[in-house]
């Protein structure tokens, strides 16, 4: 593992990089300043609610639509000129005055954090790795955690001294003048990837073949669908509303910020024991049981009068 950190530092670093800096279009971040955008623009719980929703599903749409610029542009050149374009929309946010614009600003937030840094870094993974794609793709992924865990607890701070409105600056200048930088040094040598297995030649279930139709068409696909989607959208909901939540439930912001870590740390300990089970017990045993902790911390989160249920929640969904 060392050597194989030690030889791809660089590139690994990028995807590292990547990932952890799509937070800042994360819902988690952005989420943090609800009830300042909502004062700010006369916004109930229901009109910001869904003017996130369109900016999020008009960027998911567009994914579909832009999101091959990966296999057709070259990965250094394309990282950089994402974080340009995030590094803007940041800007924006810090002075958006008129409705359509922050639609606009928060639009290009989604499309650039939450959609294009993942993209692009889990597909340099699937580019520069082939024997131990795996590996990489893991490593790369921990910087989803480790922004859960720093990235809160300073921007609460950051708020709290500079304001909301220079918050987004700072994080626009970060982008700008920290990552686009060290994207550029660290993507400046090209990597060839080594070690093919030949994996995308083994079957898939039933020992066959699969093309995507029929994939699709499969009842398994429908079957396993709640399944998959149901921890993404209870998770961003309570995100996206954690300053109602603590506000009904008389909790400072502040205070609920260490839920983050929480759940960061929790995640990457669920991650590796889930690892571990499905191998030694199988995938398929552990889908009945797959909800049961997010359910659990639901459940908990409704009558808690402490935060420390809020941040009960928050392990129990990773």
């Amino acid at each position: 593992m060392l050597l194989f950190l030690r030889d791809n530092l660089r590139w690994l670093s990028a995807g590292f990089l990547l990932t952890f800096a799509s937070g800042f279009g994360q819902t988690w971040f952005i989420s943090l300043f609800a009830g300042f955008i909502k004062d700010e623009h006369g916004l109930t719980d229901g009109s910001w609610g869904g003017l996130y929703t369109i900016a999020t599903l008009s960027a998911a749409a567009l994914m579909f639509w832009r999101g091959s610029m990966a296999d057709s542009v070259r990965i250094e050149r394309l990282a950089p000129a994402t974080a340009l374009v995030f590094a803007a929309a940041a800007m924006a946010m810090a002075f958006v005055q008129s409705l359509w614009l922050l639609g606009i600003t928060i639009f290009l937030l989604r499309f650039c954090g939450q959609g294009m840094f993942t993209h692009i870094a889990m597909t340099a993974m699937g580019r520069w790795f082939h024997a131990r794609r795996g590996r990489a793709v893991s490593i790369t992924n921990l910087g989803h955690p480790a922004g859960e865990i720093l990235v809160p607890l300073l921007a609460v701070l950051a708020i709290g001294t500079i304001g909301w409105h220079a918050t987004w600056a700072a994080v626009a200048a970060i982008l700008a003048l920290i990552i686009v930088p060290l994207l550029l040094w660290m993507l400046s040598q090209d990597r060839t990837a080594r070690g093919a297995t030949g994996a995308s030649e083994l079957p898939g279930l039933s020992g066959r073949h699969w093309g995507r139709r029929e994939a699709a068409r499969h009842w398994l696909l429908p079957a396993l669908l709640p399944i998959i989607l149901t921890p993404g959208f209870i998770g961003t909901v309570v995100f996206f509303h954690q300053v109602h939540v603590a506000e009904t439930k008389g909790w400072a912001l502040a205070a609920m910020a260490p839920g983050y870590t929480a759940f960061a740390v929790s995640a990457v300990v669920a991650a590796l024991a889930a690892g571990w089970a499905a191998d030694r017990f199988g995938a398929h045993r552990l889908l009945p049981a797959l909800l049961v902790p997010m359910g659990i911390g639901v459940a908990i989160i409704g009558p808690a009068e402490q935060v420390w249920g809020g941040i009960w929640r928050s392990v129990s969904s990773a």
